[in-house]
């Protein structure tokens, strides 16, 4: 694995919660070395909706995300989660308001997602890179060979 630096988006995280996570991606994160990968304030944030909203109509299977957030996730990546600061908020402005964003303006979380990895000059690694196309970010898919 290359020395470049990784901002993980919320699908690559939730991969690894799946009984039989991707192999690709399984590989891809056992590749990277440690302050390679971040996350962002906002995957954390998508990941406790998701919990949450869950906890009505299936409150096993929130207690089970619960554990993997509390057990594999946060102490992996803890130390590695990126707020949504001043330069993302500036980079945010920009980005969005670009001609490829005004023409086929790109979901919100998805956009704040991209600023983050934008201010931080990160390669974003998301099995959706269509959601980026709008964004001059490097995007890299580790579900594909």
């Amino acid at each position: 694995m290359s020395a470049e630096h990784f901002l993980l988006d919320t699908n690559i995280l939730s991969e690894t919660s799946r009984a039989t996570p991707d192999p690709q991606v399984v590989a891809f994160l056992q590749g990277l070395r440690e302050g390679q990968a971040f996350v962002s304030s906002l995957s954390v944030a998508e990941l406790e909706r998701g919990i949450h909203a869950l906890l009505p109509r299936q409150p096993h299977r929130a207690g089970e995300l619960r554990a993997w957030l509390e057990r594999q996730i946060l102490p992996v990546y803890g130390a590695y989660v990126l707020p949504f600061d001043l330069e993302a908020a500036r980079a945010w402005g920009q980005l969005t308001t670009s001609e490829a964003a005004r023409k086929q303006p790109p979901a919100r979380m998805d956009s704040l997602i991209a600023a983050t990895a934008y201010a931080h000059r990160l390669t974003l690694a998301t099995r959706n890179t269509a959601d980026f196309l709008a964004f001059p970010i490097a995007v890299f898919n580790p579900w594909l060979p």
